[in-house]
């Protein structure tokens, strides 16, 4: 698909742009506080705006989301709760967010890959009406089912995912990222303690996530209580309610790969935002929001998965954020 000197060109943009990543995203080993510091753009709560790319263009739409603290996880009571969403804790922000108002999309990703010539050979894993099995032939570009330009890229990998974060660091000059593991709880909740950010039951679930509904005929379960005439794929990014942060698709559409390390409990996790980012290089990285795939109990605020950084699947991809004054 790619010439091989542009091949080369983006090999050589991408050995600049880990350098990029590197220096831009110490906050994750420090006290974030560290970084509002160093800069004194204004940024206003709940506004949105989009960095200027170098060369012309703009980056994702953002939204400022304000500091606090939530409890992260859930009790022993709530309804379909995992064990691994425990024990549950307070977690403080001290330091405003810009977290990305949609899933990256497929039109956001085919830039980056235009530009450094990034490939993905290994295929995806896709549903194929029994099981996931992995086929050579999916990729973002065909994950099995129709995409245009405003849907979710999907079949990408966690080591895709910084990857692109580090060229749009490249491009803007802003420190962008994936979120913690925490400040996405916290950005899904946005001030919600319910099973679900809009804090209502299943039937309500249609307005605002795509996933396994009356529609659906992949998972062999589905919630019968709504349904919304999507389906078995992804829907174009915002096409359901925001939630009170004015963020998009938080529950269902895709998982989103966020930067933590896997734990299967939140003992000694950080309580100030950071993520664990203490493991191995082919050691589970956390997913997080549910799918179009999943039933409800998977699209919960406090409910969180992993899948190995390699992987891609038809039902996976991310979102960004960056650290503000």
């Amino acid at each position: 698909m790619f010439k091989k000197t542009k091949l080369v060109i983006g090999i050589m943009m991408c050995a600049h742009m880990c350098g990029v990543y590197l220096r831009e995203f110490a906050w994750a080993t420090e006290d974030p506080a560290a970084t509002l510091k160093a800069s004194k753009a204004p940024y206003v709560t709940g506004s949105t705006f989009r960095d200027p790319l170098s060369g012309g263009g703009e980056g994702p739409v953002m939204v400022v989301v304000p500091p606090g603290h939530f409890t992260m996880g859930s009790e022993a009571t709530e309804a379909g709760r995992f064990k691994t969403e425990s024990p549950t804790r307070k977690v403080t922000l001290a330091y405003a967010l810009a977290v990305g108002q949609f899933e990256i999309t497929v039109g956001e990703y085919e830039n980056f890959v235009e530009e450094t010539g990034r490939r993905d050979d290994a295929g995806c894993y896709v549903w194929t009406s029994r099981d996931w099995q992995k086929e050579r032939s999916r990729t973002w570009q065909h994950p099995g089912f129709g995409q245009t330009p405003r849907h979710p890229v999907t079949c990408v990998t966690f080591w895709d995912a910084q990857a692109y974060a580090a060229w749009l660091s490249h491009r803007t000059g802003k420190a962008y990222r994936l979120l913690s593991e925490a400040e996405w709880e916290y950005a899904a909740r946005a001030g919600s303690m319910g099973r679900f950010s809009n804090n209502h039951g299943v039937a309500e679930l249609c307005r605002i996530a795509n996933h396994a509904d009356r529609r659906s005929r992949a998972n062999g379960k589905r919630n019968e209580a709504c349904s919304d005439g999507i389906g078995d794929h992804t829907a174009p990014v915002g096409s359901y309610v925001a939630n009170a942060y004015g963020l998009y698709d938080m529950h269902g559409n895709v998982w989103e790969w966020v930067s933590d390390c896997y734990q299967d409990t939140y003992v000694g996790l950080p309580t100030d935002g950071r993520a664990l980012l203490a493991c191995a290089d082919d050691a589970g990285r956390v997913i997080r929001g549910g799918s179009w795939f999943n039933l409800p109990r998977r699209l919960r605020s406090a409910s969180r998965s992993w899948n190995d950084p390699p992987d891609r699947t038809s039902h996976l991809g991310f979102r960004i954020a960056r650290t503000l004054p």
